[in-house]
Parts: C-alpha cells; structure tokens; sequence
C-alpha cells in the first residue's frame, strides 16, 4: 500500500471501501516510520487523511507531486473513501503514539472494541443466500454503480454506458428529534474541549460530532438505501 497507489486507485473509481487485514500491523509500520517524512507508509497516512477530509459530492482533495514524476497524482474530485478492519488488541495498543493522537489521524478512525468471548460454533451455516438477500444485494450494488457512474454532480440522472443512469448524491436529512439529539450532543463535546490541555483527547472530542453525523447518516442509509 501507498499513497499515490491510493490515490490513482481513487481517480480510477472515485468512490471505494478497503477491507484490510490486521491493521495494527499497518499501524505499527506508520509508527515506526514517523521520523521518515518520504516513507511510503507515512505518505499513506498523509493521504488517507486528506481523502477523509476531502470526501464529498463537492469536496476536492488536493493532489500531490514527487520528484518521480510517474508518482504524481492530480487532485480528486467527489469521492468517498472509507476502510475497514481488523486487528487484535495489543498489536493495536502497542503500535499508539501520541503523535496519532495529535495530528488527527486516529480521531478520524471510529473503533469498535469487542470484550467479550468467542462465540459458539455455528454447526448450521447457510451455504446458499435466499433469493431476498440476492435482490438486496443486487439492488444494492445498482445503486452505488449509478452514483459512481455520475461525472457531473449538477445533471440529475446524466446518461452513461449501457441502462443505467447516474445519481446525484442522495442528502440525507435530519429529522426533528436527531436534529435536538445532536445539537445537544454537540454541545457536550464543546463543555469537554473547555480547559482540556492534551492535545489528543482535544482531537476526539473535536471530531466526536462530525463522527456522529457520519453514524446516523449510515444508519439511515441503511434503513432506506433506496429511497431517492
């Protein structure tokens, strides 16, 4: 993995979901790179944070020149970038810096600790999906290709290769009650920035609403994917 290797990646789809494996071994190499501005793993770090902060149906993210002209990307337009993970605890924890923690990069990731046992082994595993999860899928699937097929984010429903029209982005919209939960919550991440002298925890609480926005809004795709 690389930072122009995503980034060509990004020109090529605009919009993409990495699944990776063990990611506190990536974390572990970003740490032990720190010092090494030009390291492969730190431009990584570099450009993952620029992709999580540019992300948007009108959003740019700046594009970067190396001396190896072939490594050099132009800037991005209209994507969306998101990856997911796994890793066991400790690889995790021992690969922290406080560094992470103050120029943003962890604050950016949401974690999900799971404290619990294995569990039980499933002795009946569906080998074959019913034929309502393959409709969803595939009604899935439609749908993210039309919003990746869309070049012009002001031409509603533009023409592309084949049947399939494009989409503009779908806003999702806050109702009254999550529009009182968040405002409230919001301003309890205010009252925990007061006085907070760790730059780190700074850091998480000055992103804890952007967070929770993202959450609701993919909880609500979720809940009615396909309502335009």
């Amino acid at each position: 993995a690389s930072g122009p290797g995503l980034t060509k990646a990004m020109l090529r789809r605009k919009s993409m979901l990495v699944v990776r494996s063990e990611y506190g071994k990536t974390l572990s190499a970003i740490a032990a790179t720190t010092k090494k501005p030009n390291d492969p793993m730190q431009t990584l770090k570099q450009i993952e944070t620029g992709l999580y902060t540019g992300s948007g149906p009108n959003n740019t993210v700046a594009g970067v020149e190396y001396s190896n002209k072939e490594e050099t990307v132009a800037a991005l337009k209209s994507v969306a970038y998101s990856f997911v993970s796994e890793t066991t605890p400790g690889t995790f924890h021992d690969a922290l810096t406080e560094k992470m923690m103050e120029d943003g990069y962890l604050s950016r990731m949401t974690l999900i600790e799971y404290p619990g046992d294995d569990p039980d082994y499933n002795l009946s595993p569906v080998l074959v999906p019913n034929e309502d999860l393959i409709a969803a899928c595939g009604n899935l699937c439609e749908t993210a290709a039309r919003l990746n097929g869309m070049v012009d984010v002001t031409v509603n429903h533009k023409e592309k290769d084949g049947d399939i029209k494009a989409l503009p982005p779908i806003p999702v919209q806050l109702d009254e009650e999550a529009r009182v939960f968040l405002a409230e919550f919001r301003l309890n991440c205010k009252i925990m920035l007061k006085g907070q002298q760790n730059n780190g925890i700074r850091q998480l609480w000055n992103r804890a609403h952007l967070k929770a926005l993202r959450l609701a809004g993919l909880v609500a795709v979720g809940e009615a994917a396909f309502i335009v």
